[in-house]
């Protein structure tokens, strides 16, 4: 019976080596199918321990019959000493960090000078040091210091105490029991501030008008927490909050210009109680509206280099509310108006400019990274870096760094100045990404981050010099910057350029647009022009201004527009679809409603066109035709009745995409800036991308950056029995 029994097993199939072969089948199946998932490209199986090189096709190995290599169809495993390894493509990433924002130094050329004698002298001569004595963080040091500065001076706004006007002695007779106003306090706190190695500015602010044309005289200091400017008074111990955030000078002047500064509340000391104005004459200054307008003094090293003379000029941001507006000081418009004093600027951002903080360029070269820091950082010693155990060490500028290719690689870097203040933190995280293209959303046709410079390598067409500027972009590394000089229609050093894509009916575009700070308009009703469509009617290098269509992108007078122009077709036997010529041109433009644009700021731009279908038999046009425009996620426009092509065009699809700013001749009002990130388009809506949470676990709001890496998992095989143990490798190796 029991050799029946038997028989029968073997007939059936159930003896020791066809069971080992069944389970050999099994896991080959369940490996393949745990490979596919992984997206791992290749398993190899090495003979004596020795891994056969993928591209090693002289490898005996390589076309064994015994032992096949596969490209992932199939796994052959044997041998007494095996190694089984996943080897897959791909690329060390940069990810996108959300660090400070890096502006350069333009205007300031001076500092104070930590070697001067006179610092030392500051902090011994009135104990400031036990003024600040156990506090660690920075912006309650600042305060504790002006809380000391108000305490130590008395006020008296018509008749100061006569003094050289020097820090030190203003502070002595401040002591004897002198009084003074607010440009004392300025000096004063300007010096006591900076002995500390704290980055500090003198400001002339007023409300500028004519019958309230007062002047105040304060200070804004650099406070790396809040990586920002604060505007502090020493004369009132007081700071202006929104959202217990502490501004700046130009955080509130814009809040008054806004609202009235209803949001913004007065705080006085280092605890920082809210504080309503007083009507008492003088504590007027202590409201939002002393500064409504605002100058800076280029003159930062006036401690230090006394007693030096040196000439006051005065910044002053030139954008629409100083056009549009007269700073009136004591009745009369503001002294410096027609001076050589006046120095006038349109870039905000170089009035904001960031003391102490790092801006990074990155190369990658096989598993080493390397690091390019530069900062202005006044009084600077060193760049620093945190190690393992979280201390700081000091580094060199250029940085190099190994790479891992399993988990993150993070990287945190500041400055430190010679007073020992340490800039705000600075990171780069690096990955490991499988995969050697950018992951795309569903129905994009392409995409484009304007990471480098290289975008003749990514199917773009027709320019030839483009400008990527690392210290704006919205996400990644890098945004495309077009800059207009004054006189000028197309942007310097920055070419327009083209992009063809796939024939569609219906398209859709997403792109981030920034205007550079005191941006203008042309106050007429067009231009500039940005953004284009053209269709297959057209070829590739034909121009967007008379074509059988073009649908246009573009913000005009603060508005988003879309519209749409077919001159091309005057003398079509259908005719013109977007309005009669007039002077040559036509176009049908569909604006938002309300202003959306503002100067220095990122924002979301869609659009979205569809074709309007045709009456075929008939040949007519249907007025089915769609266009719709997004404003940071929010619809502003739409029409669901439009007519882009006649009859005369059935075959008509969108097929061509053109990057091309440009204002027409004399409309350009001043040399400003534009710049463009992350653009996209599909045949489906794309949808915003935001800049990643420097806490978030996922990678990359590009997509999945894988971080699986090429791993090894040696093992003896034996038979069956060790069919599990392979089977568990090839899990991990598989897992994400």
């Amino acid at each position: 019976m029991e050799g029946k029994e038997s028989k029968t097993a073997c007939s059936e199939g159930f003896s020791s080596i066809r069971l080992c072969v069944f389970l050999l089948a099994l896991l080959a199946l369940i490996v393949l199918a745990q490979l596919a998932q992984a997206g791992i490209s290749r398993i190899w199986a090495v003979d004596d321990g020795e891994k056969v090189k993928r591209i090693d096709n002289n490898h005996p190995l390589a076309t064994s019959s015994d032992n096949p290599v596969r490209d992932g169809s199939e796994v052959s495993l044997f041998g007494a000493k095996n190694e089984v390894s996943a080897n897959e493509d791909g690329r060390f990433v940069v990810l996108p960090v959300e660090n400070p924002r890096y502006r350069g130094n333009e205007l300031f050329r001076a500092f104070e000078n930590y070697y001067s004698p006179r610092v030392r002298e500051l902090r011994n001569r009135y104990g400031l040091d036990a003024v600040v004595a156990g506090e660690t963080d920075e912006w309650k040091r600042i305060l504790l210091l002006r809380h000391w500065i108000k305490s130590s001076i008395a006020i008296d706004n018509e008749n100061p105490t006569k003094t050289r006007g020097d820090t030190f002695a203003i502070l002595d007779a401040a002591l004897r029991e002198g009084k003074f106003h607010c440009t004392h306090f300025s000096i004063v706190q300007h010096a006591v501030l900076n002995s500390f190695g704290y980055v500090t500015r003198r400001l002339g602010c007023g409300p500028g008008l004519k019958e309230d044309g007062g002047h105040h005289g304060v200070n804004e200091v650099w406070v790396n927490k809040f990586r920002k400017w604060v505007l502090i008074d020493a004369k009132y111990d007081v700071h202006f909050e929104k959202n217990q955030m502490p501004l700046s000078a130009l955080d509130i002047r814009d809040e008054i210009w806004r609202d009235g500064a209803q949001s913004v509340v007065c705080v006085v000391g280092p605890d920082r109680h809210p504080m309503k104005p007083d009507s008492e004459t003088g504590k007027s200054e202590t409201r939002p509206d002393t500064y409504r307008w605002c100058s800076w003094e280029t003159s930062t090293n006036r401690f230090t280099t006394f007693p030096a003379t040196s000439t006051s000029t005065l910044i002053m941001l030139q954008d629409e509310i100083f056009k549009k507006n007269t700073w009136y000081r004591d009745g009369k418009p503001h002294w410096a108006y027609g001076t050589p004093y006046m120095i006038l600027t349109t870039r905000r951002d170089w009035i904001e400019w960031t003391p102490n903080v790092i801006t990074s360029k990155v190369t990658i070269e096989d598993t080493k990274a390397r690091v390019f820091l530069s900062s202005c950082t006044p009084n600077f010693r060193s760049f620093q870096t945190k190690a393992g155990d979280d201390t700081w060490r000091d580094c060199s500028e250029e940085v190099e760094l190994p790479l891992a290719k399993k988990g993150r690689n993070c990287f945190t870097f500041r400055t430190i100045n010679l007073f020992g203040v340490a800039g705000p933190e600075h990171r780069v995280e690096i990955v490991y990404s499988l995969d050697k293209s950018e992951p795309t959303t569903p129905g994009t046709l392409f995409s484009e981050s304007f990471d480098d410079g290289k975008l003749l390598n990514r199917g773009w067409y027709d320019g030839d010099v483009f400008n990527i500027s690392a210290d704006e972009a919205y996400l990644g590394v890098g945004c495309i910057e077009y800059p207009w000089e004054k006189g000028h229609t197309k942007p310097s050093g920055c070419s327009g350029v083209r992009h063809l894509f796939e024939p569609t009916e219906e398209v859709y575009l997403r792109c981030y647009i920034k205007l550079s700070p005191g941006w203008g308009w042309t106050n007429r009703t067009y231009h500039p022009h940005l953004m284009h469509f053209l269709t297959t009617e057209n070829g590739k290098y034909h121009g967007p201004a008379a074509s059988h269509l073009t649908l246009y992108v573009e913000p005009v007078n603060g508005k988003l527009r879309l519209a749409a122009t077919d001159i091309q077709n005057k003398n079509a036997p259908h005719g013109l679809t977007q309005g009669p010529l007039r002077g040559g041109y036509n176009g049908k433009l569909y604006d938002s409603k309300e202003v959306l644009f503002d100067d220095s700021k990122w924002y979301c731009v869609e659009a979205m066109f569809k074709l309007n279908s045709l009456d075929v038999k008939n040949k007519r046009p249907n007025a089915d035709g769609q266009l719709r425009g997004w404003f940071d996620g929010k619809l502003v426009i739409e029409r669901t009745d439009i007519i882009f092509r006649s009859a005369d065009f059935p075959g008509m699809k969108i097929n061509q995409f053109l990057l091309t700013p440009y204002f027409g001749s004399g409309l350009l009002p001043h040399s400003q800036t534009l710049w463009i990130d992350e653009l996209a388009v599909g045949t489906k809506r794309v949808g915003s991308v935001s800049p990643p949470d420097s806490s978030a676990a996922s990678a990359t709001s590009w997509g999945l950056m894988l971080e699986r890496i090429n791993q090894h998992f040696p093992f003896t095989f034996n038979g069956a029995a060790d069919s599990a143990i392979v089977y568990a490798n090839l899990k991990e190796l598989t897992s994400p």
